[in-house]
């Protein structure tokens, strides 16, 4: 009887534990279809276009590159001044 008991909430734990790992399942599905979406900048304009405000600033790559240029010679700046 003792076996019986501790079998069945074995079962049952098990079966939980089924059960979770489903549901991560699930979600890892979802959450990499999302990524998958979200990772073409062009999607990414058109939900940009959909739910942000008009004035947005939607970033380009020659932006992105421009800033980057803009820190890195403000860095050297700074590293000059310090000298």
């Amino acid at each position: 009887n003792f076996l019986n008991q501790k079998s069945e909430e074995l079962k049952l734990e098990i079966n939980k534990k089924k059960k979770i790992i489903l549901d991560l399942q699930k979600k890892i599905k979802i959450e990499k279809t999302e990524f998958n979406y979200l990772i073409n900048p062009e999607r990414i304009q058109k939900l940009a276009k959909i739910h942000l405000k008009k004035n947005y600033i939607i970033y380009e790559k020659k932006n992105i590159k421009k800033n980057i240029d803009e820190n890195q010679l403000n860095l050297r700046l700074r590293q000059n001044l310090c000298s």
